[in-house]
């Protein structure tokens, strides 16, 4: 069966609960996937009406609980075989897809599909930038980002600690803001506005932490 654990605010997990019987069966449910979108996920299961032993499903969170989902979709035979299919990963815009899939004699190989708009995430905006210290050397730390409407923690992102560059996906439309905390620098926040449904934001000043 497919459970959550979510991270309580002193970075602790929680104890995992299943997700519910809409989505686990009395068969194998395995490999899910959510989408940066937090709402679609993509999992493989034996248990519900398919094509052949492991087919791909797509499902959607229709609040904020994680027990209430839509009935899972099969993905049909663009993407499902009368074999096995699994660990199937989509990417941020939410076109394409990749998976694995069992082929005749067994052998396994990576595939990569295009997603039709039907079974395709929302939308999201990624954002991008870098961050540096006041010696201009790159540093590596944490970035907490907060929908500033609702207070929820959408993402943790950190930066690379050889180049200093991040990249962070979020919902598509909001206000949202970010903040550092990283040993031996003093913190920093700020927000980004995504009211107007930007895209794709490269953020062209660096983020300067300061020691």
């Amino acid at each position: 069966d497919i459970y959550i654990s979510v991270k309580d605010n002193e970075g602790n997990w929680t104890r995992a609960h299943s997700l519910g019987n809409v989505i686990n069966t009395r068969k194998a449910d395995r490999a899910p996937f959510l989408h940066p979108d937090l709402k679609t996920l993509y999992f493989c299961s034996k248990g519900h009406v398919g094509i052949g032993e492991f087919d791909v499903f797509v499902t959607k969170r229709l609040d904020d609980s994680w027990t209430n989902w839509s009935e899972p979709v099969n993905l049909g035979i663009g993407i499902n075989t009368v074999n096995n299919e699994w660990e199937f990963k989509v990417t941020t815009d939410g076109s394409q897809a990749y998976y694995s899939k069992e082929k005749r004699g067994g052998d396994i190989d990576i595939f990569i599909a295009d997603l039709p708009e039907a079974y395709q995430p929302d939308k999201v905006s990624s954002i991008s930038g870098k961050m540096i210290g006041i010696d201009g050397k790159p540093v590596s730390a944490e970035i907490l980002w907060e929908d500033l409407e609702t207070g929820e923690v959408v993402q943790i992102t950190r930066s690379d600690p050889v180049t200093g560059e991040f990249f962070a996906t979020l919902p598509d439309i909001g206000n949202f803001g970010y903040s550092i905390k990283q040993d031996g620098f003093f913190p920093i926040s700020g927000n980004v506005d995504l009211t107007e449904g930007v895209k794709d934001l490269h953020l062209e000043e660096e983020m300067i932490l300061v020691s």
